[in-house]
């Protein structure tokens, strides 16, 4: 089996998003692995994501319960701990988009 291009990959996951079929649908269509899909779908979140350097500050007592991320651009998220990491990362990339 030969090795999709990159050109390939952007256009079989465009054509995933757009369809509005569920992955095992488009993956039998299209005659593609489901974890082939997956993984292709995951590499391309993947790249729209870069690392950056924090720093930390102790705060009061009366301010423990939850932190405050300062991202670009002076734009600060604040919560307490109680959420899924994909659901920050969300968040972040709604903020930083903006």
């Amino acid at each position: 089996m030969r090795r999709r291009t990159a050109e390939e990959i952007a256009e079989l996951i465009e054509q995933y998003r757009t369809s509005g079929m569920t992955r095992l649908a488009f993956c039998a269509q299209a005659g593609v692995a489901r974890s082939t899909l997956d993984r292709y779908v995951g590499q391309a979140r993947m790249k729209g994501q870069r690392m950056v350097r924090v720093r930390l500050q102790q705060r009061g007592p009366e301010q423990s319960s939850g932190f405050v991320l300062v991202l670009g651009k002076g734009r600060r998220i604040e919560s307490g701990w109680n959420f899924v990491d994909a659901e920050l990362a969300r968040v972040i990339r709604v903020v930083e988009a903006a």
